[in-house]
């Protein structure tokens, strides 16, 4: 493992906010509950729609992707203080990330 560190900045909601520094991953916390698949595809449809716009939720979601394949990638990030997930397992979690990141792949 390589160590996390939670991006305090992107704790008010910026998704864009991961960057990699001098072997240490900057994350923004990210809580998961009920409504997160409706509001992640929404946020990624926005961009996909309007050009113009900056592509940080569908970059985010390309990142998660990647970086999560299974229930035990959610544990870690958990473990590590960068994801709450509210959805009730953590096959939920990656479920959803693997999804969204297909739906991306399509367009």
């Amino acid at each position: 493992y390589f160590p996390w560190q939670s991006n305090v900045a992107s704790r008010r909601g910026n998704l864009a906010g991961v960057r990699f520094d001098k072997g240490v991953l900057y994350f923004p916390e990210l809580v998961l509950n009920e409504t997160s698949e409706g509001a992640l595809m929404n946020m990624v449809a926005l961009e996909r729609m309007h050009p113009q716009t900056e592509k940080g939720v569908t970059f985010f979601m390309s990142f998660m992707d990647a970086l999560i394949g299974t229930a035990e990638d959610i544990s870690i990030l958990g473990k590590a203080g960068l994801v709450t997930n509210n959805l009730g397992s953590d096959d939920a979690a990656a479920t959803l990330f693997n999804k969204l990141g297909v739906l991306e792949i399509m367009h």
